[in-house]
């Protein structure tokens, strides 16, 4: 029996989860391997942070990921 194929968009609007001023600061040091160690967790800890707030206090968001 074959089954039939859907799909599915998914379209993330992160962009209404905006990153703290210091992590976009941080990431081209991060990325181009000039940051100090300090640096590097002080981004991860800005990181996780937006994590956070994107998955747990927006989880009831509907705008937040939008499926088609």
């Amino acid at each position: 029996m074959m089954s039939r194929a859907s799909v599915c968009a998914i379209r993330s609007r992160n962009s209404s989860v905006p990153p703290a001023p210091a992590m976009q600061q941080l990431m081209p040091k991060v990325i181009g391997g000039s940051a100090t160690s300090e640096e590097h967790r002080e981004f991860g800890r800005l990181w996780q942070e937006r994590v956070r707030r994107i998955l747990i206090d927006r989880r009831d968001d509907p705008a937040l990921v939008v499926l088609r």
